[in-house]
């Protein structure tokens, strides 16, 4: 059986309610089909602004109120977030206006002189003792706790930085492992001395593969203006230049993570 027509009293109701009410409620208020009453709300012409969509109606009261309005303003009188308001003035190019940006300058500046603490404030916790929060000692560290991924003693891994082998004696104090199989054989290491690796493989810490010599004799090693012709040697040195500015890239890309 057909559904009865709309009245115009629950037009009238449809008109009042639709922005306050969901259709499920007026559906529900009115007793009716709630697709007849999503159908009828669409041909009164009383369209709902949808999340992420927007209508020309919203995009001209940004033209005429964004420069001179506080945005949460904005988006309230919208229907939309902060951030939906901020990036679709982003994309409309509208920005603020000169005076308002002043206004909200001085209106800070104001506030922050009357927040600001007078010569002579004493807080009001001066001298005494932080007590911890009823039931909180027991979730607390204890004095000498150590995180369940300490690594132990003895404990090696590979240095990200250069590729050597690392090997921790004490918290907090990890030394090459080269060095210390070197050093374990041979003694302390000359400070004008440094170790090296014949076959150039750093993860290969047999002692015949360790070579002590100078940083003199390793410098002269590694000057490839000597070692190299000239145009071999201006390509390896652009080499290193990428690969450091690589490097620098990447640590940066690192620390933001």
């Amino acid at each position: 059986m057909r559904a009865p027509n709309f009245t115009p009293d629950e037009d009238s109701y449809i008109a009042d309610h639709y922005q306050t009410q969901s259709d499920r409620e007026m559906a529900k208020a009115l007793g009716r089909n709630l697709g007849s009453l999503i159908n009828r709300r669409k041909k009164l012409g009383l369209m709902r602004w949808r999340p992420g969509r927007w209508t020309a109606e919203q995009e001209q009261y940004l033209e005429q109120h964004y420069a001179d309005t506080q945005t949460v303003v904005c988006a309230a009188a919208v229907d939309k977030t902060v951030t939906a308001v901020l990036n679709k003035a982003h994309h409309m190019k509208l920005k603020k206006s000169d005076a308002f940006i002043k206004k909200l300058q001085a209106k800070a500046a104001a506030a922050g002189v009357n927040e600001q603490f007078k010569n002579g404030h004493v807080p009001w916790n001066k001298g005494k003792k932080i007590q911890s929060a009823e039931g909180s000692k027991a979730t607390q560290f204890k004095k000498g706790h150590k995180p369940g991924n300490t690594r132990k003693k003895y404990h090696t891994r590979i240095c990200s930085k250069d590729g050597y082998i690392l090997i921790k004696l004490a918290d907090k104090h990890w030394v090459a492992k080269h060095r210390l199989v070197w050093q374990r054989l041979n003694g302390p290491i000359p400070k004008t001395h440094i170790l090296t690796f014949r076959d150039g493989n750093k993860l290969n810490l047999a002692i015949t593969n360790l070579e002590l010599i100078t940083k003199a004799e390793n410098a002269r090693r590694n000057n490839i203006w000597v070692n190299y012709p000239r145009e071999l040697a201006e390509a390896m040195q652009l080499q290193g230049k990428i690969k450091r500015k690589l490097n620098r890239m990447n640590e940066a890309n690192h620390g933001q993570q």
